[in-house]
């Protein structure tokens, strides 16, 4: 399979972990603490270190299972990828239907409340878990494991594969990051909007998402 046709199928599985709005507003606390910019670099080192290692070794596990056959569809595959867009479809209603009402504040995790205090150290942690220890980043980067080895290629592009959808997959907390390093202080009015605008259309903004590639996903399963 050409690469730019993996490429296409990595690219809305990549968007679903880049725009999740949770690890975007961890990321904008980050960078609002008095040690921002080392902060906000660890978490993002920590965030693409711990989503390659997940991809690696899925990627590394089908290879020596020979999960998917030699380059061909696979049944295998098929399934991973309608088995993930059946859960972000049931994520999205789930999302969908919990929405805060009007005049609602929408509700963040508590563990929010301690990032303003955070240390370089523990935002490396938040970053990788945020990256690896969410059940939907897992089943999703197995669903782009499953495209990348289906597709026949060599290690080293495998590689390349992997860390494509990695870097995608990090926009969403890497744009916030780069914003900071780019303008400095005058950095914090903008992402003081972008955290306001996230707070109040997370749900909605996620449950589109997860919505669209769920049933993106669920027709390349059929369609094969």
């Amino acid at each position: 399979m050409p690469m730019g046709d993996v490429l296409a199928q990595l690219v809305p599985l990549a968007a679903v972990v880049a725009v999740n709005p949770l690890p975007v507003i961890a990321m904008i606390l980050v960078l609002q603490t008095a040690n921002g910019r080392r902060a906000g670099a660890c978490f993002v080192a920590a965030w693409l270190a711990a989503l390659l290692a997940l991809g690696g070794v899925a990627i590394l596990i089908a290879n020596h299972t020979d999960l998917y056959g030699s380059g061909s569809s696979s049944t295998v595959a098929r399934l991973i990828r309608a088995g993930v867009g059946l859960l972000l479809v049931v994520l999205a209603v789930r999302k969908w239907m919990s929405r805060p009402r009007a005049g609602e504040d929408a509700k963040m995790p508590a563990w929010m409340n301690a990032v303003a205090s955070t240390t370089p150290a523990k935002s490396a942690r938040l970053g990788a878990l945020l990256a690896a220890g969410n059940p939907k980043n897992i089943a999703v980067t197995l669903a782009a494991a499953a495209s990348i080895v289906e597709a026949g290629f060599t290690i080293p592009q495998e590689l390349g594969a992997l860390v494509s959808y990695v870097v995608l997959a990090t926009l969403g907390v890497g744009v916030p990051f780069t914003v900071v390093m780019l303008l400095g202080s005058r950095a914090d009015d903008v992402l003081a909007g972008w955290g306001r605008w996230l707070d109040r259309h997370n749900v909605t903004l996620m449950s589109v998402v997860l919505l669209v590639i769920g049933l993106l996903l669920i027709a390349a399963a059929i369609t094969g």
